[in-house]
């Protein structure tokens, strides 16, 4: 696998956003949300890149849109089955959809706790390799 990237967890990179959602118009409603603090910080700095209007409740749209922007979403988890993911896939993927970005793949990884694990499994490696080969012929 020449060229890829190594992988290497960041002590200390977990972080809990604590949303306290409910809506019955929108029909969903969720507590708790674990997301990386990098992610979290990207999210955070997204507000100017949107225009708001003057009327209330205010609308937005992307200064990003039509773009031809894409992207990979990642999440790990250490449960053994995709309920385990929870909401992460979806919470990362939403603000970048929004944005205008194509979420080309989203890349679930079950089953890993200890730090470095993913590191020592050569299939994962090789898929994440792969999406993003994939991701950059398609911006090319």
């Amino acid at each position: 696998m020449s060229g890829a990237a190594e992988i290497r967890p960041v002590q200390g990179s977990m972080t809990v956003c604590s949303f306290s959602i409910q809506s019955l118009r929108d029909g969903f409603s969720f507590t708790k949300l674990y997301v990386t603090s990098w992610i979290k910080a990207f999210i955070d700095r997204l507000y100017p890149y949107y225009d708001f209007t003057e009327d209330r409740p205010r609308n937005y749209s992307s200064r990003l849109k039509g773009q031809g922007r894409k992207a990979i979403v990642f999440g790990i988890c250490e449960q053994q089955n995709m309920d385990g993911m929870g909401y992460t896939l979806n919470a990362m993927s939403k603000p970048l959809e929004t944005l205008g970005y194509e979420i080309e793949t989203k890349f679930p990884v079950t089953g890993y706790f200890d730090r470095g694990a993913i590191s020592q499994d050569e299939t994962i490696l090789q898929s994440a390799y792969y999406g993003g080969q994939n991701l950059a012929k398609k911006l090319i």
